[in-house]
């Protein structure tokens, strides 16, 4: 079963198949606003279709236990305002996994991000079992890089040339977060 988090001012949960006309309009509606930082999303985005099928998809990965995604929906109801993800998830002795996330540009500068992302962290630590987070990011996101450092994820390097993006390939920053009280699982 995928898990629902609660926090101050969210629910975090991951999508069902009705959710794809209000996920298709998150996207349609921060279009430019994600396209200086993520791939573009193939044509066939803006369909039902199209979002029926990822979520899909992306709940058959989490029973995996390879990828997770959860939206971010103000307790009031409002929402989706905003995704986070836990990706490239390696079990031990790696303990180890990738995150990401995206705002609604209305929302940019209200901390849901952060709220949301310490969340997906703690996530991580506690109920994947993971010894290390990381996250990557362009160094002009300087948004970005607030996130990460007001959660205590520490830069170790650049990654030259990581990804392609709008006919460019964009050096990111790497930044971690180690897990404090982890301790080896005992053999099954």
């Amino acid at each position: 079963m995928i898990p629902e988090f609660r926090t101050e001012r969210m629910v975090l949960c991951s999508a069902v198949a009705e959710d794809a006309s209000a996920i298709a309009e998150f996207y349609a509606r921060n279009d430019e606003h994600f396209k200086a930082y993520l791939p573009p999303l193939p044509d066939n985005s803006h369909t039902l279709e199209f979002w029926a099928e990822r979520i899909e998809k992306e709940r058959q990965l989490a029973q995996e236990g390879s990828v997770y995604r959860f939206w971010a929906y103000l307790l009031d109801g409002v929402g989706p305002v905003g995704m986070v993800v836990v990706r490239s998830v390696n079990k031990y002795p790696n303990s180890s996994c990738e995150i990401g996330y995206g705002f609604d540009q209305r929302y940019c500068g209200a901390g849901l991000a952060s709220e949301a992302t310490a969340a997906l962290v703690e996530f991580c630590f506690d109920s994947l079992h993971m010894h290390r987070v990381e996250a990557c990011y362009m160094p002009r996101n300087t948004v970005s890089a607030r996130v990460l450092a007001k959660l205590g994820f520490e830069v170790e390097g650049v990654l030259r040339g990581l990804m392609h993006l709008n006919g460019v390939w964009e050096d990111h920053a790497i930044a971690s977060k180690i897990n404090p009280n982890w301790k080896e699982l005992p053999s099954a």
